[in-house]
């Protein structure tokens, strides 16, 4: 009798001619009565194969009996010979093509979140991508915004704005009764009594004038004097009441008017001096 060749099987005895492995199987030695499934990992594209072919790089082979490597799909790697199983991409990283056997960082300016397949995700405005290989996007913080898409670092607030909270697109524009005199500002500055910030963007307060005040801070006017007062230089946040003797009968007054002869003014912020009655009389002063 003839031994059966590797590459075939003899199942009986009394056989006049081996019979040759199926594909996806084979048959490594002489003398064998069955055929062996190539093992997952491996494939047997042909029949009367004598050794399984290992799975290329690329490639997988999931189960036993194959005949032909599976391709990798999108999404996933599969960097060795003879992987039984394709590996999915990892978080920061995409996988944009079948057949890898290496995935791509994710660029700055973007992120893939895990089993990322054709693209990275590009980041959002009010989100910004600092480095390469994220798996998410990070926050604008506040005193900057992201206006974009795609930004890997934040713009900073510009003078003459604020950035309040974290996520902005866009900054805010300096309310009027407030001014932004440095870049990053989170929060206005409210102007202090004394001065007044009167129109939106401003880097800078504007001292109250003579004849007028400004009592609170955040504010976008000057008040006038009232009527009995009077407010004698700038950057006051208080008025003072006319002395005795004295009046002001005009609001934003900077300066009192001193009663004339025969007229008085009994009490502190007299808005007018009143004549003396007949028994009496009066000096200028």
């Amino acid at each position: 009798a003839t031994t059966c060749p590797a590459g075939s099987v003899c199942p009986t005895t009394a056989m006049t001619a081996p019979t040759t492995c199926t594909a996806g199987s084979f048959c490594p030695s002489t003398g064998l009565s069955a055929e062996t499934p190539c093992p997952a990992g491996s494939f047997c594209a042909s029949q009367g194969m004598s050794v399984a072919t290992t799975c290329p790089a690329g490639n997988y082979c999931p189960i036993d009996g194959m005949t032909e490597a599976t391709t990798c799909p999108i999404g996933s790697i599969c960097p060795y010979d003879g992987m039984s199983a394709s590996t999915a991409c990892s978080a920061g990283s995409y996988c944009p093509s079948t057949g890898l056997t290496a995935s791509t960082t994710c660029p700055a300016g973007s992120f893939c979140p895990a089993d990322s397949t054709t693209a990275p995700t590009l980041c959002s405005p009010g989100w910004f991508c600092p480095s390469t290989g994220l798996s998410a996007a990070a926050t604008c913080p506040a005193g900057s915004f992201c206006p974009s898409d795609g930004m890997s670092v934040p713009t900073t607030c510009s003078v003459t704005s604020f950035c309040p909270t974290t996520g902005m697109s866009a900054p805010s524009t300096c309310p009027a009764g407030y001014y932004c005199p440095s870049t990053g500002m989170s929060v206005a500055t409210a102007c202090a009594p004394g001065s007044y910030c009167p129109s939106t963007g401003l880097t800078g307060t504007t001292t109250c004038p003579v004849g007028n005040y400004c009592p609170s801070p955040a504010i976008s006017a000057y008040v006038a004097c009232p009527v009995g007062y009077y407010c004698p230089q700038t950057g006051l946040s208080s008025t003072t009441p006319c002395p005795v003797g004295s009046s002001s009968k005009v609001t934003g007054a900077s300066a009192c008017t001193i009663c004339g002869n025969k007229t008085f003014a009994g009490l502190p912020g007299s808005a007018n001096c009143t004549e003396c009655p007949s028994e009496s009389y009066s000096y200028s002063g």
